[in-house]
């Protein structure tokens, strides 16, 4: 899926980042960094194997890029307390394959 990025809003832990604030609790800061993990987006391309999305179409991107889905945060729906989280655009650059869980 390729997306074109309407909108982005960066929110107070992006700023966090950009000041090494996470370093007291094991994140290395990540520079350079584009700030801004909540986005939105138009569909500009599929590829052959995408299935229930539509070129146009608005889409958003989640602030979890990943996460272990193992540990008990993950099994019990708290996954953004997940110690080996990643972050979109925080932690990580781009955005996940499974864009909407598909």
């Amino acid at each position: 899926m390729l997306i074109r990025i309407k909108a982005c809003g960066v929110c107070h832990s992006n700023l966090h980042m950009i000041e090494s604030e996470f370093k007291q609790f094991g994140v290395p800061t990540k520079l350079p960094i584009i700030p801004g993990h909540e986005i939105t987006e138009v569909i500009e391309g599929l590829g052959k194997s995408v299935k229930g999305f539509e070129v146009g179409e608005r889409v958003g991107v989640q602030v979890l890029y990943e996460t272990c889905r193992t540990c008990e945060y993950c099994i019990t729906g708290r996954e953004n307390l997940c110690l080996s989280r990643n972050v979109t655009r925080e932690t990580v650059d781009g955005v996940p394959s499974t864009v909407g869980g598909k």
